[in-house]
């Protein structure tokens, strides 16, 4: 499931405002142009309008591959500070509490996402899982 919403966020350089798109999750099966989206910079990016300047818009983000059977979420490091939002997250072993998203995939990968706190991490075990899926779809066949 791929869930984007639209916000009215001020530009930190300008002060400008403007609606924007926040995604929380993207699903590359049902939206594989977001996949590339992701790796060009331009999911959860605030560009302004007047001044062009462009932030990262630093939110939870779940990625997920139905096909390779694989997700990742992020979660922003400042996330570590507050205490309620880790019991909320995450259960006692340090699992996802994927409750917390409202997913409706029950598959077993969703139960095995993978946590990171840095976005070019993400980017990083996007590319280890799809690797490591045509490795074993080469050796298969």
């Amino acid at each position: 499931m791929t869930r984007v919403s639209s916000h009215e966020l001020e530009c930190s350089h300008c002060g400008f405002k403007q609606n924007v798109n926040i995604w929380e999750s993207i699903n590359v099966s049902l939206d594989p142009d977001l996949r590339q989206r992701l790796f060009q910079g331009q999911i959860n990016v605030f560009k302004c309008q007047k001044c062009e300047k462009e932030t990262f818009i630093s939110v939870p983000l779940f990625y997920h591959d139905m096909e390779k059977g694989f997700s990742v979420q992020f979660f922003p490091l400042d996330w570590l500070q507050d205490e309620s939002l880790l019991l909320d997250a995450f259960t006692r072993e340090g699992e996802l509490d994927t409750g917390l998203f409202q997913l409706p995939e029950t598959s077993d990968y969703i139960k095995r996402t993978h946590i990171v706190f840095d976005m070019d991490e993400l980017l990083r075990y996007v590319v280890f899982r799809e690797k490591l899926y045509q490795a074993w779809n080469k050796k298969i066949s």
